[in-house]
């Protein structure tokens, strides 16, 4: 990213917002030596959290908040990308709010489960509404 600055100085802050996004995604990817892969974040079979690339995640992802995260404030469209891209980290588990947002959505997943389970109970006694709030 650094040479990428020095070399296009005329970048705007969402170039630049893209391009470290872009970079952090592929820092998740799988490697194989001496092949080329797609870059395509949506491929789930390109996704590989190893613990080795999660290490260079959190490395760059460092780098990323002290010296390009800040850009959002420049523009309306790098609000956006940032806001985009804390989604996604967040839906993959990434740092503290990631861990905590995949702990929410297993909850909710336990939650609706019960009521899905309750609900087949109840119609099979056919049951009516105003004799449920009374139980």
């Amino acid at each position: 990213m650094r040479a990428l600055r020095r070399a296009h100085p005329d970048y705007d802050a969402v170039a630049l917002l893209a391009k470290a996004h872009a970079q952090l995604c592929l820092e998740l990817h799988r490697k194989t030596p001496l092949q080329l892969n797609t870059s395509d974040i949506h491929d789930l079979n390109m996704y590989d959290p190893s613990k080795e690339n999660l290490r260079y995640f959190r490395e760059g992802y460092q780098v990323y908040k002290r010296e390009y995260r800040s850009l959002w404030r420049r523009s309306e469209e790098a609000k956006d990308l940032v806001r985009e891209f804390d989604g996604w980290r967040r839906r993959k588990g990434l740092g503290w709010d990631g861990k905590l947002f995949r702990a929410g959505v297993l909850v909710m997943g336990c939650i609706r489960n019960v009521v899905q389970r309750l609900a087949w109970r109840l119609r099979g006694r056919n049951l009516s509404k105003e004799h449920l709030w009374h139980v």
